[in-house]
């Protein structure tokens, strides 16, 4: 999604122009569901838009099906570029606290000041600023000019063998939840849960079917004015262990 994704959202902008020269690009960000900052970033390219992000944008546009053909190209060859991270460097970031930085740098109102950061995911500047900085050092986003490039947004661990980074990362997303169910009103959170005896069979579909359930709730929840940070989990977990 790195270079023909804009070139494909600014075709469509300069056609829309070309047919009405009224036409601003504050109204095409309007029409594509995001904010002119957003906009202006993606044709830049000082951020890359995320393969859920083009999507919910290609359907606001209601695009016709000559043009839905050519995005569906893109972001099929976008799929198969999805960011893995090999253990060496996710070992670095697996502390959940970096992907919450990851996902608030898209906030609308996002701010590069490390108090503003640190308020905000309800760490020390200090832990900001490591979190930054080992955010920076595997690639994942650049500082230019004083603002954030974000290089990839959609980030999985390479799974081919059991990890502990990988397992430490879980451990300490649900510890998290355990620190802070009491301080968390409920009308701010949701978990739930429901014990079933099962056809372990179909455990490789239905772990297939939580990871899109996941995909499909962030899509959801990434539309409109971004403000929190937050996190969703899916457990299936064996009684016997």
């Amino acid at each position: 999604m790195k270079t023909k994704f804009p070139r494909f959202l600014k075709g469509i902008l300069e056609a829309r122009q070309s047919r009405n020269s009224r036409y601003s690009k504050r109204a095409f960000a309007q029409h594509c569901g995001i904010s002119i900052g957003q906009l202006n970033d993606y044709l830049s390219g000082r951020r890359i838009c995320s393969l859920k992000t083009a999507n919910k944008i290609v359907a606001n546009l209601n695009l016709p099906p000559e043009q839905m053909a050519q995005f569906e190209v893109i972001a099929k060859n976008a799929k198969a570029k999805l960011h893995s991270l090999p253990d060496e460097k996710f070992s670095i970031v697996s502390d959940p606290a970096h992907f919450a930085l990851l996902a608030l740098t898209t906030a609308t109102d996002f701010n590069l000041d490390m108090a503003w950061i640190a308020e905000k995911l309800h760490v020390t500047q200090a832990k900001a600023k490591t979190l930054m900085h080992n955010l920076q050092s595997i690639g994942l986003v650049e500082i230019v000019d004083d603002k954030i490039v974000i290089h990839h947004e959609h980030i999985v661990a390479a799974m081919d063998a059991p990890s502990e980074a990988l397992r430490n990362s879980h451990k300490t997303s649900l510890q998290r939840i355990i620190d802070n169910i009491d301080k968390v009103p409920m009308e701010k959170r949701e978990v739930s849960s429901v014990s079933v005896c099962i056809d372990p069979k179909k455990l490789a579909i239905v772990k297939k079917r939580a990871m899109k359930f996941i995909e499909k709730t962030a899509m959801f929840l990434e539309s409109g004015d971004k403000k929190e940070v937050y996190e969703i989990n899916v457990q299936i977990f064996p009684w016997a262990t």
